[in-house]
């Protein structure tokens, strides 16, 4: 029987898409004509395959869906986030959240319990939110929302089980998952409003860590996990030691303190220049918009967000490039470089390569060709930066690709309307 305002009636043939050919995925406005993906496509959706040249077409071959989010994982899984609670098949039940196989097209259903499913900032709070839908080395998969009877859930599903490891009294704003099952979230007790950092073992066991929220959680390659902190007489970043199951006394990044414990980098030599540094020393490092880690090891974030972006290498050792883009609006980690776009010194849209090995920069998008991008992702299978972005000299929303061998800049007027989201298979 129909529920709700969100019902989706089921299906007349089941959801099925072709992801031959894709270059990546784009979720776009569904009033946005596009090619077929067959002559023989009944498909209608809002989602988009992008393919090597640039170009967009219909990514579903049978069925109706509207999605509201997707993800290309790290492991290049598919997994997509519909609009409200779908039927995939004529006689099956809806569901939420769906993997897509790269091969057959065919989605499967991850929960069919899920009424939602928290994306973007989760529970709100954590500036650089990590992947809604996360895994551990045994292909367990992690994610966060809520089920159709109300419950708030944080939920492994592992061999066709699905373990809660949350109680529904508590509110999560950023959640991270190890390898080996351990799983770090950081939030607050609903009824009680105490936030915390917490520790769960993989089986199941948990652990407060600190009484204070964390603003991101992220490994780095020494294999410990690296948080930002923001509370009264604690400001910058701070390491769980996982190898010890506790908080490194000292600050990793922070400025000199009067307790006799200094940080181990600290910050006050930076921070003397208040003005350039504005994105990392507003919130002394503790709040991160992404974060890349390098072939060699080092880990580059971007400190602060939209006006103030900037570049700021978090470890082996805390260090502040200089770079031609001087706010950083988005970046793009490729091996051991940074791709970085945003404004320059003119005040006026730059894209950039920076080596992170010797402190390089090469300009791939001058302000002359001048682009504000709003999606970068690289593609290892052929050395390309795909793009999309407003183009300046004709005031046209734009696809492009930047070839890292050569330099090769070219932009295609593809679509009339901004691609909500935009992301590429490795």
């Amino acid at each position: 029987m129909p529920w709700g305002p969100g019902y989706v009636a089921p299906p007349a043939a089941p959801v099925r898409f072709d992801l031959t050919g894709a270059a990546g995925i784009a979720l776009r406005d569904p009033s946005m004509p596009l090619p077929a993906t067959r002559a023989t496509n009944t498909g209608v959706s809002n989602l988009a395959v992008v393919d090597g040249a640039g170009r967009l077409r219909e990514a579903l071959v049978s069925g109706t869906v509207q999605a509201s989010r997707f993800l290309i994982a790290p492991n290049d899984r598919l997994f997509v986030l519909f609009v409200s609670p779908t039927p995939l098949a004529p006689d099956g039940p809806s569901c939420l959240l769906a993997e897509v196989g790269r091969q057959d097209g065919v989605p499967t259903c991850v929960d069919s319990t899920l009424a939602s499913v928290w994306w973007d900032g989760y529970g709100g709070g954590a500036g650089a939110p990590n992947p809604a839908v996360q895994f551990d080395d045994r292909g367990g998969v992690y994610y966060l929302g809520g089920t159709a009877d109300g419950r708030t859930v944080l939920r492994r599903f592992s061999g066709g089980v699905r373990t809660d490891l949350i109680t529904d009294n508590a509110s999560v704003s950023d959640f991270l998952v190890l390898g080996d099952g351990t799983v770090l979230l950081t939030g607050s007790t609903s009824n009680t409003q105490a936030p915390w950092l917490r520790r769960i073992a993989p089986g199941g066991a948990l652990r407060t860590l600190r009484a204070s929220a964390a603003s991101f959680l992220r490994r780095f390659p020494d294999g410990n996990v690296y948080f930002g902190v923001s509370v009264t007489g604690d400001y910058g970043v701070r390491r769980y030691l996982a190898a010890s199951d506790e908080v490194d006394p000292p600050l990793w990044i922070g400025p000199g303190r009067e307790d006799g414990l200094p940080p181990r980098n600290d910050s006050t030599s930076l921070c003397s220049d208040w003005v350039s540094n504005q994105g990392f020393c507003s919130s002394t490092g503790s709040w991160i918009s992404k974060a890349f880690t390098t072939l060699q090891g080092k880990v580059f974030v971007i400190a602060g967000g939209g006006s103030t972006g900037q570049l700021v290498q978090y470890f082996p050792t805390l260090a502040r490039p200089t770079t031609a883009v001087t706010k950083v609006a988005v970046a793009q980690g490729v091996l051991n470089h940074v791709v970085l776009s945003g404004v320059g010194a003119q005040e006026r849209n730059v894209t950039t390569l920076y080596d992170t090995t010797d402190g390089s920069e090469r300009v791939l998008i001058g302000p002359d060709a001048e682009v504000e991008v709003y999606h970068l992702n690289y593609r290892a299978d052929d050395n390309r930066i795909l793009f999309d972005g407003l183009r300046f000299a004709d005031n046209t929303y734009v696809l492009g690709q930047i070839d890292l061998d050569t330099g090769a800049v070219t932009t295609t007027a593809t679509t009339p309307r901004r691609l909500q989201a935009f992301q590429t298979f490795r």
